[in-house]
C-alpha cells in the first residue's frame, strides 16, 4: 500500500510540471498580435493600382513654377525632377480622364537636380484646366511600353504597373504633378 500511495504521490508531482490541455467546444484561438515597429526614416509609399511601389529615387518633381503652376496656351513648360541617381525618365502627360494626350520617352537624367525636357519642347495646349504628368524613373531606357495604346483609368493604371514591373522595387520610381493651362 506504501509503494501505491508513493506512485500516486511521484504521478501526481510529476502532472503538475506539465500543461494539461482541455478541449473546449466553441473557441477560437487568436494569435499575440506582432509587436508594432517603427522605422525613423520611412520612405514614401506610391501607390500604383493599389500595389504599393517603395522608392525613393524621384526627390522632387514639379512644372518650373511649382506644382499646378499656370501656364497660357503656347507657353513651354520646363519640369524641375530631382533625382538620386542617373537614369531615365518617361513622362506621360495625360488628362483628368486618365487618357494619355502625349508622352516623352528615355529622357537621361543625373543625379541631382535636372531640368527636363532637355532635347524636347513641351507647349502648354488645349484643353485648357488642369493637366497632369506622370514621371517614371527607371535605370535602363523604356523600348517595351507605350502609354498611348489605349484609354481610359484601367488602362493608364494596368500600363503604369506594365511598366513599372519591368524592373525591381528598388531601381523604379514613379511620381505625378501637375500644370493649369489657360488661354
Amino acid at each position: 500500500m506504501k509503494r501505491i500511495l508513493a506512485i500516486v504521490a511521484f504521478a501526481l508531482s510529476l502532472s503538475s510540471c506539465f500543461p494539461v490541455f482541455v478541449e473546449r467546444p466553441n473557441t477560437t484561438v487568436r494569435p499575440n498580435p506582432a509587436p508594432v515597429t517603427t522605422n525613423p526614416n520611412p520612405r514614401p509609399v506610391v501607390v500604383v493600382n493599389t500595389r504599393p511601389v517603395v522608392t525613393n529615387i524621384i526627390r522632387d518633381f514639379q512644372p518650373d513654377r511649382g506644382n499646378g503652376g499656370s501656364y497660357r496656351v503656347g507657353e513651354s513648360i520646363f519640369f524641375r525632377l530631382t533625382s538620386a541617381r542617373s537614369g531615365f525618365v518617361t513622362m506621360v502627360f495625360y488628362n483628368d480622364g486618365a487618357l494619355p494626350d502625349f508622352e516623352i520617352r528615355n529622357i537621361a537624367v543625373q543625379a541631382g537636380l535636372n531640368l527636363i525636357p532637355n532635347n524636347n519642347t513641351v507647349v502648354a495646349a488645349e484643353p485648357v484646366g488642369i493637366n497632369r504628368v506622370r514621371a517614371f524613373y527607371t535605370p535602363q531606357p523604356n523600348t517595351n511600353v507605350s502609354f498611348l495604346n489605349g484609354s481610359g483609368i484601367s488602362f493608364f493604371e494596368d500600363t503604369t504597373n506594365v511598366f513599372l514591373n519591368f524592373y525591381p522595387v528598388e531601381l523604379r520610381d514613379v511620381k505625378d504633378t501637375f500644370v493649369f493651362v489657360t488661354r
